[in-house]
């Protein structure tokens, strides 16, 4: 991969407007996007490096899909509840598995859930 494809994948990566997280299979959060810290009302700098079940432990969150994951090797959908934020999110994490079919990294996608109501209800 050029500069040019990873500096176009970064920006599509920081503009995506649903919350997006990247770990690696020890559970570490390698990288945050901007609306991922909205959501949940913290900055990269204080999770980046941390892992997750420490974050769980200090209740900065009450579940982990990237925990989950790394336990079941399956993609896994959760409603978690942000307690900074107060927002209430759908969370879904995705195994990437490297060529030993071990899992090397998990993508993490949230959304807010009452964003996904108010769809709902606009399209009925």
């Amino acid at each position: 991969m050029n500069d040019r494809d990873f500096n176009y994948l970064n920006t599509i990566f920081d503009r995506s407007e649903d919350g997006l997280l990247i770990c690696d299979a020890q559970g570490r959060i390698l990288k945050m996007n901007p609306a991922s810290e909205r959501l949940n009302g913290i900055k990269a700098s204080e999770v980046v490096g941390r892992d997750v079940r420490v974050l769980v432990q200090e209740g900065q969150i009450n579940r982990s899909a990237i925990q989950e994951v790394l336990e079941t090797h399956r993609r896994v959908s959760l409603i978690q509840i942000i307690p900074r934020s107060g927002v209430t999110l759908l969370v879904t994490g995705t195994p990437i598995f490297n060529t030993d079919n071990e899992i090397s990294h998990v993508v993490v996608n949230e959304r807010d859930i009452f964003l996904i109501e108010d769809m709902k209800r606009e399209l009925a």
